[in-house]
């Protein structure tokens, strides 16, 4: 079944962003424990980087004072402390980069953990992915793609920025008053001002093209694997051509969205590099006013009158620097903006499904054993997990941890079991129960083959109650007859739906449906078993 669509969703950079950053953060920071630790380090580490940095700025204006005095001591003097400061600041820039790297995986484990917690349980991956997804695409892309670039793009480019962010601009804030005045500080800000809203209006389509291009990617990505895993029967159905038509017609509307949101994504790099470069045109222009509005350096010399000009510039510099890195935050935000909140969407969706069953009963009572935990449904087409699994994994499957079970697991006990129904031969198949497999299950076994596995978990966990929906269509009718003959002996009770009329021996009741809302429901005569 194929969930119910809902109306595409447009992702912007406002309101909603922030909202959804309050939802994801006590995801990222669910306690004392390391992302926490590596946030405090990579602010640490930025925070010693800017000190530092500062410290190099202010040379270059020693080396213009004691090369224009051509004091050789002490340009030497200056030369090797300089190389010390920007050794530190090198090792201080790699710290940076480990930090806010280890912070990002720590940012991932944690929001990813978590949301795999969430879905699956609740039978939250089966509604999505089946009955209603609420407009919630990809859900699969949102937990491994989405999640990986919104920690990546928040712990590595946004954090060693913001976090040292109001430190810097509010020192270099200060020292630009005290050498230019509120002159000086006032068209610095205002520069900033005009940037900071220049960007945040072209980064709004940027944001929604982005959520398209996700979209795309993962509508793209899931073709592929849909071509992959019904490889067999498209070449039955010799379907080449429809299925190279249909790639290409989903490709090219990725390659649509990629190409808008590329065409918008430039204006946001020419705003960038622009309010970047002017800059320092700008640091200049400001050095009029100390110069010849203030003459605060009538009275210098030229050597000291050098090492003030590059002292300021760098003053000046730096503070236009600080607001231009803020600014240049914002393609990273926008395109950060999509990400958080096609998580978020996730993370609300999960925390309110409180899905008991998969479907709600319309009317009439359920009564189901005692034993509730022990109820085992087999679907008509079996599912093997993917991953290399060992053939006791896909025998315990789903219950590998529970002591319950692991007290029946013996090998002779799985021997018995796949013998019973013809399955020995998967032993050295499998290079032994816990062997390492190099392919997967659903790939190397025949559709009967992989319905008499599932038989196999039924009689390992030994369940009250089985549901069989079809799950024996693929066998032989002497193999069906083996299979309800093991459940009997075993004394697990079963409902079984199916077509097949060779069903109708081994039950004691039979539930006739015709199609027409009329249904019989009447005891069996013709029970064999």
């Amino acid at each position: 079944m194929i969930p119910q669509e809902k109306r595409e969703k447009s992702y912007w950079f406002g309101l909603d962003f922030f909202r959804s950053l309050k939802t994801l953060f006590p995801l990222l920071y669910p306690g004392l424990e390391w992302a926490l630790i590596f946030t405090l380090l990579t602010g640490a580490a930025a925070g010693g980087y800017e000190k530092v940095n500062y410290d190099t700025g202010m040379m270059i204006g020693k080396f213009y004072l004691y090369l224009s005095m051509k004091d050789e001591h002490g340009f030497w003097h200056t030369f090797w402390k300089a190389t010390w400061w920007y050794l530190a600041q090198c090792a201080l820039t790699a710290l940076v980069s480990l930090f806010s790297s280890a912070l990002y995986l720590s940012f991932r484990r944690n929001i990813t953990r978590i949301l795999h917690n969430r879905y699956f349980s609740n039978n939250v991956c089966f509604q999505l992915n089946t009955v209603d997804n609420e407009g919630i695409d990809n859900p699969d892309q949102r937990v491994s793609q989405d999640v990986e670039k919104f920690c990546n793009l928040l712990a590595v480019k946004v954090f060693p920025n913001f976090l040292v962010a109001p430190f810097v601009v509010g020192y270099y804030t200060w020292r630009t008053w005290h050498t230019s005045g509120g002159v000086g500080v006032g068209v610095i800000y205002g520069y900033f001002l005009i940037s900071s809203i220049v960007n945040l209006v072209i980064i709004q389509p940027l944001t929604k093209w982005a959520g398209k291009v996700e979209k795309a990617e993962g509508c793209f990505r899931y073709k592929h694997v849909s071509v992959r895993d019904n490889a067999e029967g498209s070449a039955f159905y010799k379907a080449d051509f429809f299925e190279l038509r249909e790639c290409n017609r989903i490709f090219n509307i990725l390659l649509r969205n990629q190409a808008f949101f590329i065409s918008f994504r430039a204006p946001v790099m020419f705003s960038q590099n622009f309010f970047a470069y002017f800059g320092g045109v700008l640091t200049y222009a400001i050095q009029v006013i100390p110069i010849f509005w203030m003459h605060s350096y009538d009275d210098l010399d030229v050597s000291k009158f050098a090492e003030k000009l590059s002292n300021n510039s760098f003053v000046f510099m730096y503070l236009i620097n600080s607001f231009t890195k803020l600014t240049d935050l914002a393609s990273s935000v926008g395109e950060m903006a999509v990400y958080s909140q096609r998580i978020a969407d996730l993370v609300d969706f999960t925390k309110d499904a409180v899905l008991a069953k998969l479907w709600h009963k319309n009317s009439g009572k359920i009564q189901l054993p005692e034993r509730n935990g022990y109820i085992m449904f087999l679907p008509q087409r079996p599912y093997l997990p993917s991953g290399n699994v060992s053939l006791r994994q896909q025998l315990l499957f789903p219950n590998l941890g529970d002591k319950r079970v692991a007290s029946i697991v013996e090998d002779s006990k799985l021997q018995a079991v796949l013998a019973s129904l013809s399955l020995s031969h998967l032993i050295s198949m499998a290079g032994g129960f816990d062997g390492e497999v190099e392919f997967e299950w659903s790939e190397r076994l025949t559709p009967g083959e992989a319905q008499r596995l599932s038989i196999c978990r039924v009689l390992i966990s030994q369940p009250s109650l089985v549901f069989l929906d079809e799950a024996t269509n693929s066998l032989p009718v002497a193999m069906e007859k083996t299979v309800y003959e093991l459940l009997k002996e075993a004394k697990i009770s079963y409902i079984s739906t199916g077509h097949q009329l060779t069903l109708r021996a081994y039950h004691d009741m039979i539930l006739n449906i015709d199609g027409t809302n009329e249904h019989s429901l009447y005891k069996n005569e013709q029970n064999h078993l």
